[in-house]
């Protein structure tokens, strides 16, 4: 029987660029997991989706949680910003490692299996060990993706 293996990928360059935006959401995500007394750890936080109009509640709870040296005032509290200042902050403040590089291409894959799913046996589905370099891409196309082959 035919097996369908599915690695995800990831360009180390454009993808380290733009995960920490991506990270900043997530931890908003998990603000409003929390709020709802739901366990961030077993919940799909790339899955939540935040409402407009409580973003900027979650995002203070998270900017609050964030661990980095915040701007403070004259008494030397955190200073009070607006969401926009917070935000860009955060996603200065976000170092993105290889592990963050390894969970992306770990969801694209996921993402892609939990599509193919619905029409594909799930035992006949496998998640390969992602790729974390642009290296082996012969048609110039974006290497944040998932491959699909057959076994």
């Amino acid at each position: 029987m035919l097996q369908v293996s599915i690695t995800g990928r990831v360009d180390p360059k454009s993808d380290r660029e733009a995960l920490p935006a991506a990270l900043v959401d997530l931890a908003v995500a998990r603000e409003q997991v929390l709020a709802n007394d739901q366990n961030p750890a077993t919940t799909d936080l790339w899955s939540v989706k935040v409402m407009p109009d409580e973003y900027n509640k979650y995002l203070r709870k998270a900017y609050k949680a964030a661990k980095f040296d915040k701007p403070k005032d004259l008494l030397g509290l955190d200073k009070s910003l607006d969401p926009d200042e917070m935000k860009k902050l955060m996603i200065a403040n976000t170092r993105v490692t290889d592990d963050d590089l390894k969970r992306l291409a770990d969801a694209r894959a996921n993402a892609v299996r939990k599509v193919l799913a619905t029409k594909i046996a799930p035992a006949r589905l496998h998640v390969a060990a992602p790729k974390l370099t642009t290296e082996g891409i012969k048609d110039n196309g974006p290497t944040m993706r998932a491959e699909l082959s057959l076994e």
